[in-house]
């Protein structure tokens, strides 16, 4: 269970531009915006998956790759002796239309997420992101298909 509950505060953090700051309130702003179901899909599902990481300030105690509604906990990635396995902890589904999607979590033996609404800049780009739950965001660190797996 705690596991489970450190995944989730991991993935509450979402998206902004490289060195961007945006809103805390999760309501649109110049360069801030809802992204839609479409652009969810781009920024964590395109070109081999995406990787999202918590602190988005790093040090990044959490590194999930999503790719094909499948998320894998990165550890601390291929170069550490200690940890370097990528395991399936869970799943994700993506929801939605044009005026905003969200992003529902569950993991493996329980534990589902709520589901998120994801804000930040448009297109999607490796960068900062809030996942809110009505207005009260998490801020995370996207690596935008990150391919052949690497950390943020």
């Amino acid at each position: 269970m705690m596991r489970q509950a450190r995944y989730l505060i991991a993935l509450l953090a979402t998206v902004a531009g490289p060195g961007q700051a945006f809103a805390t309130s999760c309501s649109e702003s110049a360069g801030y915006q809802k992204l839609t179901l479409v652009q969810i899909g781009t920024l964590i599902a395109s070109g081999g998956g995406g990787i999202v990481c918590y602190p988005a300030a790093g040090p990044f105690t959490n590194q999930e790759f999503h790719n094909g509604g499948i998320i894998g906990d990165y550890k601390m990635g291929p170069s550490d002796p200690n940890d370097p396995a990528l395991s399936n902890i869970g799943g994700y589904a993506l929801g939605g239309g044009p005026g905003g999607g969200t992003i529902t979590y569950f993991y493996t033996g329980g534990g589902n997420g709520p589901t998120y609404d994801v804000w930040g800049a448009v297109p999607p780009a490796s960068g900062s992101y809030d996942f809110c739950v009505g207005t009260t965001p998490i801020t995370v660190r996207v690596k935008y298909q990150a391919g052949a797996i690497g950390a943020c």
